[in-house]
């Protein structure tokens, strides 16, 4: 499997809005709630240069949204699409955003 990572632009709105709705709509019922990824303007997210995409040549894989807070790294958000699950998109996100240098 060949994947790519790279900064979210504006194009990627409308597929990143869709990777987290699918991936987190099965908690609303249990929380009586939508979770708080599905209710982030990704739109203003993408504008801050704090959204990447998974993708591979084909298919839209997921998303991870992260940025430094203080001396940290603060992970917001990782989403991979159900469709990509189980075959190790989040760890190579959150490991992605561990040793990057924004």
């Amino acid at each position: 499997m060949s994947m790519d990572i790279k900064l979210a632009e504006k194009k990627h709105e409308q597929a990143i809005f869709e990777c987290v709705s699918i991936a987190y709509s099965m908690y609303i019922e249990r929380m009586g709630k939508k979770p708080a990824p599905m209710l982030s303007d990704y739109s203003k997210l993408i504008e801050k240069n704090v959204v990447y995409i998974a993708t591979d040549s084909e298919e839209f894989m997921g998303i991870i949204v992260f940025f430094p807070k203080g001396n940290s790294l603060f992970i917001e958000n990782v989403a991979v699409h159900p469709d990509s699950q189980g075959r190790g998109i989040g760890r190579k996100l959150i490991e992605f955003a561990l040793f990057s240098d924004t």
